[in-house]
């Protein structure tokens, strides 16, 4: 019996075989079959901006009610986002709002702002949370910090970018502990630890000028996607490797879901890849020459899609299956001295990661890939202050991702 100790989380319920996505779409016929310009899910909560009307669902999409916006601002939403409670809607001639209420009431959120963001002068272009921070990225002024246990005033964070022409962020991203940027069609990413003047330059591995559109972090994995090629470091941008996913075209983004990850790009409509081991291999899930898509966004076992035609759902998760054939059994069992433990049982040698994701498909933990042999081995899964809630431990593996979802 070999045991290790990582991360966060507990125990046990269903566990999954993850097949390619598979079936159709389908449209939310609650939403006007009209242009969503935003989109954004945590949890069983979906935000999705229509003009100027905020549609939102609290149990997964299964549901919709709408919010009128046309009062703060004639022009369409360009960026939203939820989190603890707190909803944040960004327009493109009117400035930043908030609501603490899930929409009732609304006011502006300008204190702090410079470059007339509240006039609409610049576009903001990302909205991440990491605890209890959220930042709002935009084409011109760099990155802005709201703190949500006193959402009154916005702080300028990105100053390291001004200094390196990168002010003109296109791509921000979080893992709940790392923060990641690019701007500026300059070929660097920039990676931000907790607190103040951590910022970390990363060259791109040709060192030629190239607009990073996506960007994501998947356990010790970074991921930046250009225009031409989506670049991948497993040592956080010190040495950079071309991912196999071929041709990517314009716009590209990256969704990061239950430790795998979506890549979407715009050539004669749009292409929607996968990859299921941190961008390492990648399979082509869709080509579609007639709507545009604009976002992506995961709920549970379901990916949205914000496209100019409505709101489009589908199952990325399309059946319950036996896991690889190299897998004997995973597990979570319960140890009243240690507390909750992932055990798995080999056949035969296996390579693999566990990974420890919520609801929203935000990696919380993971460990490093490692080699196992036959028999039995257990992963103490230890606690490190996340929420009480639904989480998903995933074993990714060569074969396959087995999941097992848990209560915390």
């Amino acid at each position: 019996m070999h045991t290790l100790r990582i991360f966060t989380l507990i125990i046990s319920l269903l566990g999954l075989f993850i097949s390619p996505v598979a079936g159709q779409w389908s449209r939310v016929t609650d939403l006007p079959a009209a242009q969503v310009d935003a989109l954004y899910a945590l949890g069983d909560t979906l935000l999705a901006a229509q003009a100027t009307t905020l549609w939102y669902s609290k149990d997964g999409g299964d549901t919709w009610s709408r919010t009128d916006l046309s009062h703060l601002s004639s022009s369409a939403a360009d960026a939203v986002i939820t989190s603890q409670g707190i909803w944040i809607v960004t327009a493109r001639q009117g400035g930043v709002f908030v609501s603490q209420d899930e929409g009732k009431s609304w006011r502006t959120l300008h204190d702090g702002l410079c470059c007339g963001m509240q006039q609409g002068a610049l576009t903001v272009t990302a909205l991440t949370a990491r605890g209890d921070s959220l930042f709002m990225a935009t084409d011109g002024a760099g990155i802005f910090v709201l703190n949500l246990k006193n959402p009154l005033r916005w702080h300028q964070y990105g100053e390291a970018l001004f200094s390196q022409q990168a002010q003109a962020v296109s791509a921000l991203a979080t893992d709940g502990h790392r923060l990641v940027s690019s701007g500026g069609g300059v070929g660097k990413v920039f990676l931000n630890q907790p607190g103040p003047g951590r910022w970390q330059t990363k060259t791109l591995a040709n060192g030629a000028p190239a607009t990073v559109s996506g960007i994501a972090l998947v356990a010790d994995t970074l991921l930046a996607a250009t225009s031409t090629i989506v670049w991948r470091s497993t040592d956080f941008g010190v040495s950079w490797s071309p991912a196999a996913v071929g041709f990517v075209g314009g716009d590209a983004r990256l969704l990061v879901h239950q430790g795998m990850v979506y890549l979407f790009f715009e050539d004669n409509g749009y292409h929607l890849w996968r990859s299921l081991d941190a961008g390492k291999t990648w399979d082509k899930l869709e080509e579609n020459q007639v709507p545009v898509l604009f976002a992506l966004g995961s709920s549970g076992n379901n990916l949205f899609a914000a496209r100019n035609d409505g709101l489009w759902r589908i199952r990325a998760v399309t059946s319950i299956q036996p896991g690889p054939e190299t897998l004997a059994d995973v597990r979570v069992v319960y140890d009243p001295g240690t507390g909750p433990v992932a055990r798995i049982e080999l056949e035969k040698s296996l390579t693999g990661r566990l990974i420890v994701s919520d609801l929203s498909g935000r990696v919380v933990s993971a460990m490093a890939l490692t080699q196992w042999g036959p028999g039995a081995h257990e992963v103490v899964i230890t606690q490190e202050g996340q929420a009480t809630g639904i989480y998903i431990l995933a074993l990714h593996t060569d074969s396959g991702v087995v999941t097992r979802k848990f209560r915390w």
